[in-house]
Formats: structure tokens, C-alpha cells, sequence
């Protein structure tokens, strides 16, 4: 029985049901695809220089490719997380925090300088095939775009554009087999090493191109509701300065873990995720 004058609440209507999958889910599903497409087609590629080069030549390039990521992977001290974290949040500003932290990557080349010019002490077998100034020349100019090949994948997850990831190292696979099969036609002794250098390249060029002219910036203008400030304070240094001290230790275990031999490293190129082989 009602009481007269009683007010009576309106049902609530409940928000209908997201469809399809959440930013998140579909960011990592587009990693976890990349990283697959990248070490199948890898793995062709270590097949087909295994097939077309000489051993020696195979060993001497596949050392000098891992170096060059290795060395490319520890001077921009972790920027690819860093950026991860403050990209979202940066939008108008965030053009200018990925040229700053590429400008701190583009730091391998003295990384890759220091590398050869000390490379009778840690590398002698590598400067017997190859020579002081090719070496030098190759890991100056070669460490600088691999560094920031590894932060662009970053950069673009954390504009919510990691379904672009798996593309990008594709056509980098294929293109790098394709090179790979011009340098064995004309008999090119470092074709391998530079088969790997031009696509790496040409990916950072294409890539940044895009992303520092239309990416970026229509990026900061969509996220500005969203903006926080960025500066000097305890959060973000000490976010900043875990990251690297974190990275720098990283690093040191797998330096040393390198120097105990093949028997504790698999011998192929490998780096940090995203993963491109």
C-alpha cells in the first residue's frame, strides 16, 4: 500500500557494456604479436646469412651486431621506461621530452667510440677481422640509431599506439632480409652488420619523421585534459634515478654474464622489450 506523497527513486541507468578490448589489453597484445613476428623472421634471417656468408664472416658480424645493441642498450640508461611513464602525461610537451631523450641515446656514440678505441684490450679478435678505423667508424655510427630504435617502440606505447609496434619491426625484418640478399649478391664482406645498420636506419627516419611532425603533436593536443606537470621535484627524480640505477645493475649482470662464454648465452641478438631479433 503507498503512502501518499512518497517520493519514489528512479532506477538508475547502468552504463552499457564496453565492447572489444580494453587500451591496456590491446597495447600488450600488440607487443606480445611484434615480439613473435620479429623472432620468426629473425630467425629466417639468421638461417639465410648462415647459408649465404662464410663462418668467420657470420661470427665477426653477429659479435659486432650484438656489441652495437648491447652498447646502444646501456648508454640511453633506461630512457624507454622513463619516457613510457611520462609520455601519457606530458601532452604538449611531449615532442620536446622524446628529442630530449633521444639526444640522451644519441650519447652511444661516444659509448660505441669508447668501445673501439679500446677494443685491443676486450676485443682483439674482433679488431684482427675487421680493423681499428672500420670498427670504430661502425660503432660510431651505427650504436646512436640503434638506441633510439629501442626508445621509438616506447614513445609509441605510450601514445597508445602500440598496434603500430608489430608493423614497424616487421617491415624491419623484411627489409632487413632484403638487404641481406643484395649484400650477398654483390659480395659485400660486412654485409650482415650492414644489412642490419641501413634498416635500422631507414625504420628511425620513417618512424621519427611521422612522429615528430603529425604523431606528437596531435598527441599532446588530444591528451591535454590530461596533462600533469613535469619538473624537477622528489617524485619524478627519484622515479628517474631508480630507473637508471636499476638499468646501470641490469647491465652489469648481463656484462657478466657474457663474460662467462656460449655456454651461458644463447649467442643471438637480444634486446630489451620490445624485442627485435
Amino acid at each position: 500500500m503507498s503512502v501518499i506523497g512518497e517520493q519514489h527513486e528512479a532506477p538508475v541507468a547502468e552504463p552499457p557494456p564496453r565492447r572489444g578490448l580494453s587500451p591496456s589489453l590491446r597495447d600488450g597484445l600488440a607487443l606480445v604479436l611484434s615480439n613473435g613476428l620479429t623472432s620468426a623472421v629473425g630467425l629466417a634471417y639468421w638461417v639465410l646469412a648462415a647459408r649465404l656468408f662464410p663462418a668467420a664472416q657470420l661470427g665477426v658480424n653477429s659479435v659486432a651486431i650484438s656489441t652495437m645493441m648491447l652498447l646502444g642498450g646501456v648508454a640511453q640508461l633506461n630512457m624507454t621506461y622513463a619516457l613510457l611513464r611520462f609520455v601519457p602525461v606530458a601532452a604538449r610537451v611531449a615532442r620536446r621530452l622524446v628529442v630530449a631523450g633521444y639526444l640522451v641515446g644519441g650519447a652511444a656514440a661516444l659509448a660505441g667510440a669508447v668501445f673501439a678505441l679500446g677494443a685491443d684490450l676486450w676485443a682483439e679478435e674482433l679488431v684482427d677481422a675487421a680493423g681499428h678505423l672500420p670498427l670504430l667508424v661502425f660503432f660510431v655510427v651505427a650504436t646512436p640509431p640503434w638506441s633510439i630504435f629501442v626508445i621509438q617502440n616506447f614513445v609509441l606505447t605510450g601514445m597508445r599506439r602500440a598496434a603500430l609496434v608489430p608493423v614497424e619491426n616487421l617491415v624491419f625484418s623484411v627489409l632487413k632480409i632484403a638487404l641481406l640478399l643484395l649484400a650477398a649478391a654483390v659480395a659485400v664482406p660486412g654485409g650482415i652488420a650492414l644489412s642490419w645498420v641501413l634498416s635500422v636506419a631507414l625504420i628511425v627516419v620513417g618512424v621519427n619523421g611521422w612522429l615528430l611532425a603529425r604523431g606528437l603533436p596531435r598527441f599532446g593536443a588530444a591528451a591535454a585534459d590530461r596533462a600533469l606537470p613535469i619538473s624537477h621535484d622528489g617524485r619524478s627524480d627519484g622515479f628517474a634515478v631508480l630507473d637508471v640505477m636499476t638499468f646501470l645493475l641490469t647491465s652489469e649482470a648481463v656484462a657478466r654474464r657474457t663474460e662467462l662464454g656460449p655456454s651461458c648465452s644463447t649467442g643471438s641478438p637480444t634486446t630489451t622489450t620490445p624485442t627485435r631479433t
